[in-house]
């Protein structure tokens, strides 16, 4: 299946910006997206726009349902600078208060992409 409410997406750049790419306040997580993809801070926006394309093409997998909202998984393969690849996790919650499907965390990961989304790239 596909992450459903694509046109409800909420990727905060702040929280790209400020935590996964962040050396200071996320050191485990910016260095790998450094070292795997060759994004730092300033490219928030291009991982966003990556992240909104992939939850198109890659398979969401619903996780844990909550008082919160229903919580799904797509990991997709990234291309980033320099022609690197890998694997990224984002983690999303339909937020049953808003409405949105917001991103709630986002890493890079051994685990491999749906069988059927090996082939595919963003």
């Amino acid at each position: 299946m596909k992450l459903p409410k694509q046109d409800k997406l909420v990727i905060p750049i702040e929280k790209l910006a400020g935590y996964a790419l962040n050396a200071v306040r996320e050191p485990n997580k910016s260095v790998m997206f450094k070292s795997a993809l060759g994004f730092e801070e300033k490219d928030a926006g291009l991982l966003a726009e990556k992240i909104r394309i992939g939850v198109s093409i890659f398979t969401a997998t619903p996780k844990l349902k909550d008082d919160w909202g229903q919580r799904y998984q797509v990991i997709m393969r990234i291309t980033g600078n320099g022609k690197k690849t890998a694997n990224v996790l984002t983690a999303w919650i339909d937020d049953e208060n808003t409405g949105e499907m917001r991103l709630t965390t986002v890493y890079i990961t051994k685990r491999e992409v749906f069988y059927d989304d090996t082939d595919k790239t963003v």
